[in-house]
C-alpha cells in the first residue's frame, strides 16, 4: 500500500481518501484547508477535469503549502472514516453534503465544514483552472484569519 501512495505522490495525481479525520488532522497542524473531489468511477466529466485541471495542479506543487486534496470515490464500496470519526460509505458522506452531480469540489476546514462555496461540474473552459486555483486561495485565506 506505502508503495502505491508513493507511485500516486511522484506522479502527482490526487489521493484516494480513506481516512477524513487522519487528513483532518494534518489540515489543522498545517493549517490548511482541504479540497474535497467527489468523483464517481463512471464519470467522463471527473476524468477530463482531472486530466485537465487537477493533476496538473498537483503535478505544478504550486499549492503544495496551500491546500490538501483528497478525491472521494462516491460509488466505492470501502467503508471510510470521516471527520468525527465514524466509519461511513463514501456515497453516504456525498449525500451528508448533498453533492448531486460529479465532479463536485468541496472546500472544507479541518472539522469538514464548507468554508466557500463549492464548485459543482466541470465546464471545459479556459478559465476553469482560474476557478478553482481562486477557491483555494480564498480558502486558505479563510482558514489564516484570526
Amino acid at each position: 500500500m506505502k508503495a502505491w501512495l508513493l507511485l500516486v505522490s511522484l506522479l502527482g495525481l490526487v489521493q484516494p481518501v480513506a481516512d477524513l479525520q487522519q487528513t483532518a488532522d494534518e489540515a489543522e497542524a498545517r493549517t490548511l484547508p482541504i479540497l474535497l473531489y467527489v468523483s464517481r468511477s463512471d464519470c467522463s466529466f471527473c476524468r477530463r477535469f482531472e486530466t485537465e485541471v487537477l493533476n496538473p495542479l498537483i503535478r505544478s506543487g504550486e499549492y503544495a503549502d496551500q491546500v490538501l486534496v483528497r478525491e472521494l470515490v462516491w460509488d466505492s464500496p470501502n467503508p471510510i472514516r470521516s471527520f468525527d470519526g465514524s466509519r461511513m460509505l463514501p456515497e453516504e458522506l456525498a449525500d451528508a453534503y448533498h453533492a448531486k452531480l460529479t465532479p463536485t469540489l468541496l472546500f472544507v476546514d479541518q472539522d469538514g465544514t464548507e468554508i466557500v462555496p463549492r464548485i459543482t461540474g466541470y465546464r471545459q473552459t479556459e478559465f476553469f483552472s482560474y476557478y478553482v486555483e481562486a477557491s483555494i486561495r480564498e480558502a486558505a485565506a479563510r482558514l489564516r484569519q484570526p
